[in-house]
């Protein structure tokens, strides 16, 4: 009877056991699963995470590129204003040597006419050429009533524009005696006696020239 009740214990002992194991066996089953599907789905996270990663880290070489662009602009841009700082610079020095040579060719036009008018030469005009022709910008005429009056309205001219700087390059016409050219380069003066400049008739030869106002430089007799 003992012997009985000792078989049926350690039978249901085994039992107990086999029905703790298979329950272990299916919490470690369902850890596993758990287990599978917990990393299956950090996974997918980071797969996620590295799209967005390579998302972001596309945009940021789109932005790096963007930023080049604007640097190279930006460099470009200093380069041409720093290039219209020079031509305006050169552009200015420019025009400051030509107001000097207008300055120039004024002082020796107003010392030329000033110096024939002193000396009573008679209708005193001034032409400018200087957009008709190289060999002058300006020709002044001058009528003288004798050989004598050509000789010194020549003389005076001379020496006003030596005084101002401009001695003649050359002079024409002294043997002849009815008239004399005088070249000081921007300023050419013709002197001639009234039959020589009715004949030369330099004014419609040069018809095209523009006269230049002369009332602020001749005296009114």
């Amino acid at each position: 009877m003992m012997k009985k009740k000792t078989v049926r214990l350690i039978s249901c002992i085994i039992a107990g056991i086999l029905v703790a194991a298979m329950v272990f066996s299916m919490i470690a089953s369902g850890l596993v699963y758990a287990g599978a599907v917990s990393s299956k789905e950090l996974k997918s996270k980071l797969s996620d995470l590295e799209d967005q990663k390579a998302s972001v880290k596309a945009e940021l070489d789109s932005l790096a590129g963007q930023v080049d662009e604007v640097e190279k602009t930006r460099a470009a841009l200093q380069k041409e204003i720093k290039l219209t700082k020079e031509e305006i610079t050169t552009v200015t020095a420019y025009i400051d040597r030509l107001q000097d040579q207008i300055d120039v060719k004024t002082t020796e036009l107003d010392a030329a006419i000033k110096a024939l008018d002193s000396k009573k030469g008679q209708d005193i005009k001034c032409l400018e050429t200087g957009h008709l022709t190289t060999l002058a910008d300006y020709f002044v005429l001058c009528t003288a009533t004798s050989t004598t009056q050509i000789k010194a309205l020549a003389d005076v001219c001379e020496k006003a524009l030596k005084d101002a700087g401009e001695p003649p390059h050359h002079v024409e016409g002294h043997r002849g005696g009815t008239w004399i050219l005088l070249d000081f380069s921007s300023v050419v003066v013709h002197i001639f006696n009234e039959e020589a400049r009715e004949f030369y008739d330099l004014e419609r030869l040069w018809s095209d020239a523009a006269p230049v106002d002369l009332s602020g430089v001749l005296t009114e007799n």
